[in-house]
């Protein structure tokens, strides 16, 4: 992770070199608009009017107006939710939007198209002066709920609250805010992160030696070991149990959350496809295929792509088998080789998205243990190189 000083103009050249975790001083013209304003600026460009202002390499800050108070260049700003602006952030991407910020998680959608257009999101950072505590009138929210009352409503910045918690001097809180706490994926990708682990300087013998323990302290480190099923390191991840955490981008694209995906470990490769019966074509005719698969999220994000309509069937055991069985056209699974396929009679027909083991980092653990969790990333980072 590292630190940069950048002006707008350079966003559309740097955006694709910067890296989860980085932060950013970013100075010169950054535009505001809300999901309000950019529903305009889509219907502008479907109608091929002429702009507000030139999207190629641009900034959007996704926050309201903020009229300046007298000798102040600027108003009071902070950011709204970034998902409200999802259903149209893919299309000022693909017109040359270089860079977004806001609060909150992102769509599949706009990840692709941010992946498409070397395009970066950031996190806004709260000001100084930002209250604990906020709230306002929600009259006009009720009346749209049909209910036309006086209302109120209040948030808690919790991460003001985490920061302010921080600072005091419980032995408890700070035993637990100097430990990382890290879970790993048990299975396919247990060895091979045991492997790092150890090439990056971490004493692991008590977990080379086969005890049946699930948590682990690695000595002199501060950093605790958790074993656990892949989907359950994203769960302990997102609920702050664990700051850290080792899996597959195949349970991360089936299984989603809340967290920072920050870095590509580069093992375990494999790949998501789309394989069928030699000779079947899923992409013609007008019935609505049939896919069976382990991961019906991921299936329908890709048909989804493809602008299909598709029917998911669940399959636990062996997906291989539901096309031989004539209960589906084809499956979307997880391939290595794809000798299993091809003795089974089947065959890859596209490649849906490559898979690796990625490490993970909980929202609040990145703020509240930043220098900790950067030191552990840097030691793996070592540890690919030895």
């Amino acid at each position: 992770m590292a630190h940069y000083d950048l002006k707008t103009e350079q966003l559309k050249e740097m955006a694709p070199k910067l890296r989860a975790g980085d932060t950013v001083t970013l100075t010169g013209t950054v535009y505001t608009a809300r999901d309000a304003a950019h529903k305009k600026i889509v219907a502008a460009m479907d109608a091929g009017d002429k702009l507000p202002f030139d999207l190629d390499g641009a900034a959007i800050y996704y926050a309201g107006p903020t009229p300046a108070k007298p000798g102040q260049v600027i108003g009071s700003v902070g950011p709204t939710t970034s998902g409200r602006m999802d259903p149209f952030a893919p299309r000022l991407l693909d017109a040359g939007l270089a860079c977004m910020i806001g609060k909150g998680v992102r769509g599949q959608g706009v990840q692709d198209a941010m992946e498409r257009n070397g395009a970066v999101y950031m996190v806004a950072i709260g000001g100084a002066g930002a209250a604990i505590l906020a709230g306002g009138r929600y009259n006009a929210l009720c009346a749209k709920f049909g209910k036309d009352m006086p209302a109120g409503g209040f948030g808690i910045d919790v991460e003001s609250v985490a920061d302010s918690l921080a600072g005091q001097s419980r032995p408890e809180v700070a035993t637990r805010r100097d430990t990382v706490r890290i879970a790993l994926t048990k299975g396919r990708l247990e060895k091979k992160t045991l492997a790092l682990l150890k090439a990056a300087g971490y004493d692991i013998s008590e977990l080379e030696a086969g005890t049946r323990k699930l948590i682990f302290t690695l000595p002199d480190s501060g950093v605790e070991i958790v074993l656990s099923k892949a989907a359950d390191v994203i769960t302990y991840v997102e609920h702050g149990v664990c700051d850290m955490g080792v899996v597959g981008k195949d349970t991360i694209m089936e299984k989603g959350g809340s967290f920072y995906e920050m870095v590509d470990l580069g093992f375990g490769k494999c790949r998501f496809a789309l394989a069928t019966k030699k000779g079947k074509d899923v992409y013609g005719g007008y019935k609505t295929p049939v896919i069976a698969t382990k991961y019906p999220a991921v299936t329908k994000a890709f048909f989804n792509k493809k602008n299909m309509d598709v029917e998911t069937i669940k399959i636990e055991g062996s997906v291989e088998l539901a096309p031989l069985l004539e209960l589906a056209d084809g499956i979307v699974d997880i391939v290595e080789t794809g000798t299993t396929l091809k003795e089974n009679g089947l065959e890859v027909v596209e490649n849906v998205a490559p898979i690796s083991a990625r490490v993970i980092v909980n929202l609040a653990s990145a703020k509240m243990k930043k220098a900790a969790i950067q030191k552990v990333i840097a030691e793996l980072e070592n540890g690919l190189n030895n």
